[in-house]
């Protein structure tokens, strides 16, 4: 099942670990391997926080915790960085198509640290994340904690060249909020070859009359079965797949 509700528009202008979140989530589903290395990560990422907070990173436990933590750390980058690039494949055209196609949608992954490099592979984001590691030891042991890794990694939304937390309409960040959940769709049955339900919680408030029609007709057309509540029944009903129900003193009626 993929959810969207109001909260969703977080995704566009709420914190990063919204993003984040996001990406582990759908990830947890789709990549065997994905949850194991989230979780060991987050372990690694306790325990070298722990040791930084007690100043000890000239031992040697620390030496092998490192070691541990950026191979964990990269793999989990990685996994997002493909995922991401994936989702910037799959939610363009579907942004084009519930958004009159005036602007263009485009989804990057944004690391913590640098990598010079323009092809990105395991080794290369394990070389990053050591030297930048190395550069920050003094700050993180003054601050106690890691600065740079998955944990502070996001991933930026662009209606065209500019960011759209900072630039989009209401309308407009809750068709990239609705893209991204169909895209979610999408990848979900790419990997595991079925479509799941999706459940859309006042989707259409804040949408202008056009946008509402564009999006309504692109779900009826869909795959998926979707279900969708609205408080506003103002809508042209495009053709009669959809069955549409009141509720009434706690109960569903057929609306004729």
């Amino acid at each position: 099942m993929v959810l969207f509700s109001p909260d969703d528009l977080f995704l566009i202008k709420g914190s990063p670990n919204k993003r984040r979140h996001f990406l582990d989530f759908i990830l947890a589903q789709i990549k065997n391997d994905y949850s194991y290395d989230m979780d060991n990560y987050v372990k690694l990422l306790k325990k070298r926080n722990f040791l930084l907070k007690k100043e000890q990173t000239n031992s040697k436990s620390f030496q092998v915790l490192e070691e541990l933590f950026t191979e964990s750390a990269a793999r989990v980058i990685l996994a997002r960085m493909n995922f991401v690039q994936n989702l910037d494949e799959i939610a363009a055209p579907i942004f084009a198509a519930i958004n009159q196609g005036k602007e263009d949608l485009k989804i990057r992954y944004a690391l913590s640290f640098p990598i010079d490099s323009g092809k990105i592979n395991l080794e290369m984001v394990k070389q990053g994340l050591r030297e930048e590691l190395g550069k920050n030891r003094k700050q993180e042991i003054r601050r106690g904690g890691t600065l740079v890794g998955p944990h502070r990694d996001n991933f930026h939304i662009y209606i065209g060249q500019r960011l759209a937390r900072n630039f989009a309409s209401q309308g407009q960040q809750r068709n990239l909020a609705v893209s991204l959940k169909l895209a979610e769709i999408e990848a979900f049955f790419e990997v595991k070859g079925f479509y799941p339900l999706f459940l859309l919680d006042e989707v259409l408030a804040e949408l202008d009359n056009e946008r509402r029609l564009l999006l309504l007709n692109y779900i009826s057309q869909s795959s998926f079965q979707s279900f969708m509540t609205t408080v506003n029944l103002n809508v042209e009903e495009r053709d009669g797949k959809a069955r549409v129900c009141l509720v009434r003193n706690g109960a569903l009626q057929r609306r004729e």
